[in-house]
């Protein structure tokens, strides 16, 4: 048991690196993906090179080169105080990173709010004209929703079959408006009882009351 909780821990390969003079080891690909923003040509990714060839890219642009050795897939650093320049740096570069990024976001931000300010715009433009349209734009031809929109879709149709509906009531004179209540009364009353109730001609209001 203690036997294979030593090679599982990796005791023995920390005892040999130890041994052999070497304080620190670590894989190209980490060692990379930690310190890759210290240099231009390996951030944000490196655009060609092994992780080896982008690690030691690193290591010769500070000077630190000569403390390491290169393995097959680790690096091994002999002086603590070359890991230590290394976060140092890297402490040093993450402020900077911070500021990019939050300038890319602003970036983002604004070029998402202009988007929506211009189909904001556009769709004021055309409902502005569907408006001044004499059917109200009873004829337009809807765009095909895309997919997961159809219900809004149908809720949009219905909010404009709504609004027309009102605008043809405002045009109508205030005596079609009252005859257009007592016809609507009629039908909630009637509804599909009678074929013909008299609803496409002129009311005349109170007939009981009427001299002819």
């Amino acid at each position: 048991l203690i036997q294979f909780q030593v090679r599982y821990l990796g005791l023995l390969e920390n005892v040999r690196v130890r041994r052999a003079g070497f304080a620190y080891r670590i894989t190209y690909e980490r060692f990379l993906q930690r310190y890759k923003m210290l240099a231009n040509e390996t951030w944000p990714n490196p655009s060609k090179g092994s992780s080896r060839d982008n690690t030691n890219i690193l290591l010769e642009k500070f000077n630190l080169h000569k403390d390491c050795v290169n393995g097959k897939t680790k690096l091994f650093i002999r002086n603590p105080r070359t890991v230590f320049k290394l976060e140092e740096l890297r402490q040093q570069k993450i402020p900077e990173i911070v500021l990019i990024l939050q300038k890319y976001w602003r970036g983002t931000l604004g070029r998402s709010r202009f988007k929506q300010i211009k189909q904001e715009k556009n769709l004021h433009l055309f409902f502005s004209d569907v408006e001044k349209r004499r059917d109200l734009g009873k004829n337009v031809e809807w765009p095909i929703a895309p997919s997961g929109f159809e219900n809004f879709d149908k809720k949009l149709r219905k909010m404009h079959a709504i609004w027309r509906a009102n605008k043809i009531i405002d045009r109508m004179p205030v005596v079609l408006k009252k005859s257009l209540a007592e016809k609507v009364a009629a039908f909630r009353a009637i509804g599909n009882k009678r074929l013909e109730w008299g609803y496409l001609r002129s009311w005349k209001g109170d007939y009981l009351n009427m001299v002819n």
